[in-house]
């Protein structure tokens, strides 16, 4: 499959008007099954005609969820309502659609100029011709650990053989990688059923209604169900324990030669990012809301949103696990998590490292300064 067929049917990000206050961004919906024939689309990455010192170059970054988690704030609404982006010359939008995959589309077909999105989903496309790779890793924790309630009779793999499993969208990434993990565990996946519920309180109430038998998704998303009284207990995998290559940041190849410094900087204000939250971690969630004021839950105390926030900020702060620089992982780690790709049915064939990953630029994002953002968490405390 040819990088054009690849996002024929790729879905049309819309940006709406909106009267929100300056500095309050908002994910923008995808327009689904918009034909690309005869799209014109924006220019990405264009420099803004500021004159000055404070001219910056837009930078639009899709991501497959609708309204970002606060496991997202990051490299998302930290880094740009604390000045992280504008330091290193980026005007940063965060454009939402449905599902890893539309979001890697959306890349593919130049709607966007960088993506947020699952190892499995990046490395679908570029086995299907894209001529896309990852820049910088964001999570090596596989967050896409199989789970089920602890008085479900899901007990181990074998156990989803005919069962209905709820996914966030039939386009992410979750679906594709839980049959990659039981295709190597043994499991036949034909008879198996995945149903998408959405997140959060839709998901629970699909759990709860059994309208499926267990969930399949990320630790952020898992975190949120539990904050409704839900538990999920994880399903033992050592498939599911071997995976690495887990949430990435990508960028076309083009990108990478004909402009390393926006990469570069970007890694900079997103590590930035990584580190505040890291250290304050409740303001972080505060600072997500006002970005975008809908993702605070409704129906709860500000003190119970964020407990809740909280809690999915940490879990994936917890996947930022690296044996070596930040952002980085070895040439055998990425090649194991390709073979399981490949072993599973992910992937067709076997994805070169090279094809699907340029860690080439991270000695210099790793060279950022992050003394003034722990004083920006300790003010902020």
């Amino acid at each position: 499959m040819t990088q054009s067929e690849f996002v024929q049917n790729a879905p049309v990000p819309s940006r709406r008007p909106s009267a929100r206050p300056r500095g309050v961004r908002r994910p923008v919906a995808a327009m689904i099954a918009v034909s690309m024939l005869g799209l014109t689309l924006a220019a990405c990455g264009s420099s803004d005609d500021d004159s000055g010192a404070d001219s910056t170059t837009k930078v639009t970054m899709a991501n497959g969820i609708r309204v970002p988690l606060p496991g997202h704030a990051c490299f998302s609404s930290v880094p740009e309502k604390l000045g992280y982006f504008k330091e290193e010359g980026i005007d940063f939008e965060l454009l939402g659609v449905d599902g890893a995959v539309a979001a890697t589309q959306a890349l593919v077909a130049g709607q966007v100029d960088v993506l947020s999105t699952s190892g499995a989903s990046l490395a679908v496309a570029v086995d299907k011709g894209a001529d896309i790779k990852a820049f910088m890793v964001d999570s090596t924790a596989n967050p896409y650990v199989p789970v089920a309630e602890p008085d479900s009779d899901i007990k181990t793999l074998q156990d989803y053989a005919g069962k209905k499993i709820g996914v966030q969208s039939l386009e992410g990434g979750s679906p594709q990688l839980l049959k990659g993990i039981l295709a190597l565990e043994g499991v036949e996946t034909d008879d198996i059923e995945f149903i998408p519920v959405g997140t959060g309180a839709d998901a629970v109430t699909a759990l709860q209604k059994n309208r499926i038998d267990t969930f399949q998704g990320s630790t952020s998303y898992y975190t949120e169900m539990e904050s409704y009284g839900v538990q999920l207990d994880p399903v033992p995998s050592e498939v599911s324990d071997s995976l690495s290559f887990s949430i990435v940041f990508a960028a076309p190849s083009k990108l990478f030669k004909d402009d390393p410094d926006l990469l570069i900087g970007l890694g900079r204000a997103i590590r930035k990012g990584f580190e505040f939250c890291s250290l304050n971690p409740e303001e972080a969630v505060r600072i997500h809301w006002e970005v975008y004021p809908e993702s605070k839950p409704t129906g709860l105390s500000d003190k119970e949103a964020l407990e809740r926030g909280v809690t999915s900020l940490k879990a994936r702060l917890a996947g930022a696990v690296f044996d070596g620089p930040y952002g980085v992982v070895t040439d055998d780690a990425l090649e194991t998590t390709m073979k399981v790709y490949e072993a599973g049915g992910v992937t067709a064939g076997l994805v070169a490292n090279d094809d699907v990953a340029d860690f080439s630029l991270m000695d210099e994002v790793n060279k950022v300064d992050l003394s003034s953002v722990k004083a920006d968490a300790e003010k902020a405390k």
